[in-house]
């Protein structure tokens, strides 16, 4: 009966060309992250100033602009909504909306078909 030796494991040290390709990879995700998250945050915080603007009376936007508001004032929605009739505005958006939906589907549905369909010169490339 014949046994195997086995032979001690040893560990290759990476060579440096390695570390630093990884180094370098760590390097660029992290620079892209942090460039995403700077661009998300530009896109972000207007938003959230508006909204906080929205909810501050007409006397404390003027004293305070950047912070958040000290009374919270909800009324202001009701008196848009109410006042600038943005409720016929909504409806308006809506009725748009699903008829220009509505159109593209059928105008997409039928030009699909048609491109599928029929043999014409330069189809290959247009596909």
């Amino acid at each position: 009966m014949t046994t195997a030796i086995s032979r001690p494991q040893t560990r290759e040290e990476p060579a440096w060309s390695d570390v630093l390709t990884r180094v370098g990879a760590w390097v660029a995700n992290f620079a892209t992250y942090g460039f995403m998250t700077v661009l998300a945050l530009l896109g972000i915080v207007p938003v959230i100033w508006m909204l906080f603007s929205s909810l501050k009376s007409f006397g404390e936007f003027n004293v305070n602009q950047w912070l958040w508001p000290r009374t919270w004032v909800w009324d202001n929605y009701v008196r848009v909504w109410q006042g600038a009739n943005i409720g016929l505005y909504f409806f308006n958006s809506v009725v748009m909306t699903v008829t220009s939906v509505t159109t593209m589907i059928a105008v997409g549905a039928m030009a699909g078909y048609a491109l599928a369909r029929y043999r014409f010169p330069m189809r290959d490339s247009l596909l």
